[in-house]
C-alpha cells in the first residue's frame, strides 16, 4: 500500500509541470465533483500552441472546459514504467519499510542489461548471480527509468512482455484511461500512447 502511495506521488511530480495561471479580477472555475461550485469570472491559463494540457483539482475533478491543444494520442515514453511498477506492486505488495523478495539475476538478465546499454537506453547494472530485492528493482525502474529492469519485472509479473502489455491495457481500462494504450513495459515504442484527458 505504501509503495502504491509513493507511485501516485511520482505521477503527481511528473504531470504537475504547469505554467502559472493568470486570472482576471473575477475568475470563473467550475469544479465537477459532489455538486458543482462556480466562482464568477474567467480563468486564463497561457499554454504553448500544439501542446496538450488539462487542469484538475485533486479529489474534486476537472476545471470545466479547460483543455488546451489537440487532444490526440501521443507517445508517453517513460510514463509506461509507472504502470509497470503499479502492476508489480499489485502482484507483490510491498510495505513502506519492506524490501520484498530477492530475485536471482540470470545470464539472460545480464545480457539484456548489456544489449539495452549498447542501444543507449536508460539501464540499471545487472550481474548474473546477483540477488536484487523487489524494492531495489523498483528504484531502478522509477528513478533510473531502466529499460532492462522494466523488462525483467514485466517477466516476473506476467511471464512475458507481451502478456504484461495485455495486463497494462486491462488495468488502463479499469482505471478509466480510455485514450491510453501500452505496447509493453518499456515506454520507447511509439505505440505506447495517451492523452492528457481520460
Amino acid at each position: 500500500m505504501g509503495m502504491g502511495i509513493g507511485l501516485l506521488g511520482v505521477v503527481g511530480v511528473q504531470m504537475a509541470v504547469i505554467p502559472p495561471a493568470v486570472a482576471d479580477a473575477t475568475p470563473t472555475i467550475v469544479i465537477a465533483g459532489v455538486g458543482d461550485h462556480t466562482i464568477p469570472g474567467h480563468l486564463h491559463m497561457p499554454w504553448p500552441s500544439g501542446i496538450q494540457a488539462a487542469e484538475t483539482v485533486p479529489r474534486l475533478g476537472w476545471i470545466g472546459g479547460q483543455w488546451h491543444g489537440p487532444q490526440a494520442a501521443r507517445a508517453i515514453g517513460s510514463l509506461a514504467t509507472l504502470m509497470t511498477a503499479w502492476l508489480v506492486v499489485e502482484a507483490h505488495p510491498l510495505g513502506l519499510a519492506a524490501s520484498g523478495p530477492k530475485l536471482p539475476m540470470t545470464a539472460a538478465d545480464q545480457a539484456l542489461y548489456y544489449s539495452d546499454r549498447a542501444r543507449l537506453e536508460s539501464v540499471m547494472p545487472v550481474k548474473a548471480g546477483a540477488r536484487l530485492s523487489e524494492r531495489k528493482l523498483l528504484e531502478g525502474l522509477l528513478i533510473l527509468s531502466a529499460s532492462n529492469v522494466a523488462t525483467l519485472l514485466g517477466r516476473w509479473v506476467a511471464g512475458t512482455s507481451k502478456a504484461l502489455a495485455r495486463q497494462m491495457n486491462q488495468e488502463a481500462v479499469s482505471l478509466g484511461l480510455t485514450h491510453t494504450h501500452y505496447h509493453g513495459p518499456v515506454g520507447l515504442s511509439h505505440s505506447t500512447v495517451s492523452t492528457v484527458t481520460i
